[in-house]
């Protein structure tokens, strides 16, 4: 080989480097999609579960401000929130549902101590919503 030949290196066409371009994109893609696809299944998992506790303890206070001198622990509403609460603490590791929840059950176990109104939970409940929890995750 002639000193001529060794010093000069094709770079490749346009099309190539396209080419090239793409396939490092798509490898790309491919390492990182299946992460961001868990990690939204995760963010609507735990969305879920927390609506729910939200949609019972909506249930609970409306039973409880129809029937004021209920004890709250008679409801079925409530023992079926209780082992809800129980449940998804046990099955799912996600720290957020755990707070969120435990926080629904203060807010009742206040109501039940005279400590809140129904309306006042009510409110405080609003705060907990899904809409406003993904503001914060966002």
């Amino acid at each position: 080989m002639s000193r001529k030949n060794v010093s000069k290196m094709e770079l490749g066409s346009l099309a190539e480097w396209v080419t090239g371009l793409a396939e490092f994109i798509a490898v790309i893609v491919a390492l990182f999609l299946p992460f961001f696809r868990e990690r939204r299944e995760k963010k609507q998992t735990t969305l879920h579960l927390i609506s729910i506790g939200l949609k019972l303890a909506h249930r609970i206070l409306k039973e409880k401000a129809r029937a004021p001198e209920q004890d709250l622990t008679e409801l079925a509403d409530f023992e079926f929130f209780t082992r809800y609460v129980s449940t998804v603490t046990i099955i799912n590791s996600e720290h957020q549902v755990f707070l969120v929840l435990t926080q629904i059950a203060d807010l009742l176990d206040q109501v039940q101590q005279a400590e809140l109104s129904v309306s006042q939970a009510e409110v405080q409940l609003k705060n907990l919503t899904p809409k406003k929890l993904r503001e914060v995750k966002a």
